[in-house]
């Protein structure tokens, strides 16, 4: 083993695995030594630097460097990964979700639907493909929600009014309202639950859709 190599190596082994930070300070800091490495090596040592960029959150960076080391994984049948998966899929789905999270839902649906293809029992997968499915209908419906929050608004404002003027007015008109008030509220819950429903039943319409295939 080169010395720098060596050194590189020993630096990684101190650091706990979880201890996402250092990893990525390690792996910046030696770049220059490490892309000169041997495929094998300079490839491990970018699994771990993506795995974690991952779990720190910074997805475009992840998204920038991710397809190259799938593909040596896959040509060279790598693996890294010591889950129940090995490192090609574990890639895979690391990819989708990370393109969930900067909403590319288009992009990440379809890698899902190839995971949950290849690997239909697999429940993680199935997860995944409902998260972005129901993220991608929550994020359409940003209009729906202003309607909603309107409605919350006018029945928070009709209270206050009608509480304002509770000495006021007659008993009557103030006890009217706080009903119209009520009803709004009410209208505003069963907007919203109404919208959940119709979320879960689409994505889990889709699935078994994609399950049939």
């Amino acid at each position: 083993m080169k010395p720098a190599v060596a050194h590189i190596a020993s630096q990684f082994a101190q650091i706990e695995s979880n201890d996402f930070r250092s990893i990525v300070k390690l792996y910046e800091e030696h770049l220059a030594d490490i892309l000169i490495m041997e495929d094998s090596e300079k490839n491990y040592y970018t699994f771990e630097y993506l795995t974690a960029l991952f779990n720190l959150g910074r997805y475009e960076k992840v998204l920038l460097l991710i397809d190259p080391l799938i593909e040596f994984v896959f040509l060279n049948n790598v693996n890294y990964h010591h889950g129940s998966e090995g490192t090609y899929e574990w890639l895979i789905f690391k990819k989708s979700a990370a393109l969930m999270n900067v909403m590319r839902f288009d992009e990440a649906e379809r890698i899902a639907g190839q995971l949950v293809r290849m690997n239909p029992a697999s429940e993680d997968y199935k997860g995944l493909y409902l998260s972005i499915h129901r993220q991608y209908l929550h994020q359409r419906a940003n209009r729906f929600r202003g309607g909603v929050i309107l409605l919350i608004l006018s029945a928070a404002m009709l209270s206050m009014l009608a509480w304002s003027l509770k000495n006021t007015s007659g008993p009557n008109y103030v006890t009217n309202l706080f009903y119209i008030s009520l009803a709004l509220n009410i209208s505003a819950v069963a907007v919203m639950g109404g919208h959940f429903g119709r979320v879960y039943w689409l994505s889990k319409k889709k699935l078994r859709q994609l399950l049939s295939i």
